[in-house]
């Protein structure tokens, strides 16, 4: 391996690490964030996707909740509504992993139809309050499930 290989990952740890020192403190503990999150997928050979803009606050270090607008395309159907979810961190850390568990409440005609979403990833907190994620997904509904991936843009406060 020479120089021009290793460069890039160099670069790479040093900007983490650099990140590191300067989110030491409270990265979403007490914090207010607003994000964009784009999952697109597969369920029973139909395109699926989830589309959602939320609100979370951080609780503690490693658990926040939030809500906000979904829109589902899942198995024979598409539907606009509420995201409800929390979160969990791993480590607290500017580049960390994370679970969520939500449900989405759609309303379907006269009645509400129930989506849940069970998903895990790594989420990326910028010195300037942005944050990057992309994570992999499980979708339940009555009808199947949908298995989707993407990403998350959003800010803290």
């Amino acid at each position: 391996m020479d120089i021009k290989t290793i460069k890039p990952f160099i670069i790479l740890f040093t900007f983490l690490i650099s990140t590191a020192a300067l989110n030491a403190d409270n990265l979403k503990s007490g914090k207010i964030g607003i994000s964009g999150l784009f999952d697109l997928g597969r369920a029973d050979g139909d395109p699926s996707a989830l589309i959602c803009a939320d609100l979370e606050y951080g609780f503690f270090e490693h658990f926040s909740a939030g809500a906000g607008w979904t829109y589902v395309d899942g198995y024979a159907v598409q539907e606009k509504g509420m995201n409800l979810f929390i979160k969990g961190y791993a480590f607290g850390s500017p580049a960390d992993i994370f679970t969520q568990a939500g449900i989405q409440i759609c309303k379907n005609g006269s009645h509400p139809d129930y989506f849940y979403t069970l998903k895990a990833g790594v989420e990326w907190q910028t010195p300037w309050y942005v944050f990057i994620a992309a994570d992999a997904a499980a979708m339940f509904d009555s009808r199947a499930t949908s298995y989707i991936g993407g990403f998350a843009l959003g800010m803290r406060f």
